[in-house]
């Protein structure tokens, strides 16, 4: 273990080596893999398929690295014993089970799970991990990824974020081949933000923003986005404490909801939020490398 000299005084980051050792109280975790261009290419959206973008590249591997928190003491909270947690990676394997927490989480939300209908949760947890492996673990996206909070004792996931570069035309966010021809411009997007009920107020979120803030910085971008509803004034309320400001409404866009146990389709307007980013660095900027 190295003690780095931070103003997180209680933060210890602990790599984990080749051979994949790991804290006693964590299974071994499988070595992540990080696609490496065989040749010179433009830009991270290379416009090939997964099986063409497989044959143009040679994948190495590269080491995560785990950071445990304190939050009591970082953030100087009262709410008892706070638990340590560790910051992790997510790797493509265990995006079902951050999933699953992230339904959970996001979702359900304190609702009586009994009251929902298992096809309900089939069908959202489905889609969502698809849409999570494409974005985060499974596409041609090298600038994208999902972290998570493991509590250190039991392993289990407390909280999770998804951050990718994404591609934008003025206000519109684009896919790749819809960008080929017009004028687009990358920039980073946060979302899949989710803390678990129970382990809500020890500064869980303000966490994970900082370290999608951190590798933002790592990947060169001087700029964040995040998307929240126009409704959700709780949400709105913590980020703008983190510095971030409202630039744009997308209004008439679709959520899905849980409603009388039953998914439904609603009408929400998306306000744009963003942050920019100063230059520092150091503790977060560990992914990527």
């Amino acid at each position: 273990e190295k003690m780095y000299s931070t103003s997180f005084t209680n933060t210890r980051v602990i790599p984990i080596c080749q051979c994949g050792g790991a804290p006693e109280s964590f299974s071994a975790r499988r070595v992540l893999y990080t696609p490496q261009p065989k040749a010179e290419c433009t830009g991270s959206f290379q416009g090939l398929g997964w099986k063409a973008f497989k044959e143009a590249t040679e994948w190495t591997p590269r080491r995560q690295t785990r950071i445990r928190v304190r939050t009591s003491a970082l953030f100087g909270l009262t709410r008892g014993s706070a638990p340590v947690v560790v910051l992790e990676q997510v790797d493509r394997s265990e995006v079902k089970e951050v999933t699953n927490f992230f339904v959970d989480a996001f979702f359900v939300n304190g609702l009586e799970r009994e009251s929902i209908r298992e096809s309900a949760i089939r069908t959202l947890t489905q889609s969502q991990m698809r849409d999570m492996r494409l974005r985060y673990t499974g596409g041609t996206n090298q600038e994208a990824l999902m972290l998570s909070l493991r509590e250190e004792e039991s392993g289990e996931v407390v909280a999770c974020v998804g951050l990718e570069v994404a591609i934008f035309n003025n206000q519109e966010q684009m896919s790749t081949p819809r960008a080929r021809g017009v004028e687009y411009e990358k920039r980073p997007v946060v979302a899949n933000l989710a803390v678990s009920t129970s382990m809500r107020r020890y500064g869980f979120a303000k966490k994970l923003m900082e370290a999608c803030e951190e590798q933002c910085r790592e990947w060169g971008y001087s700029e964040i986005l995040l998307f929240v509803e126009s409704k959700n004034a709780k949400a709105s309320k913590l980020y703008s404490k983190l510095g971030y400001q409202r630039i744009w409404t997308a209004p008439d866009s679709t959520a899905v909801k849980i409603v009388n146990g039953s998914l439904l389709d609603e009408h929400v307007d998306l306000i744009c939020m963003q942050k920019k980013l100063g230059k520092e660095g150091g503790l977060f900027g560990l992914f990527g490398r």
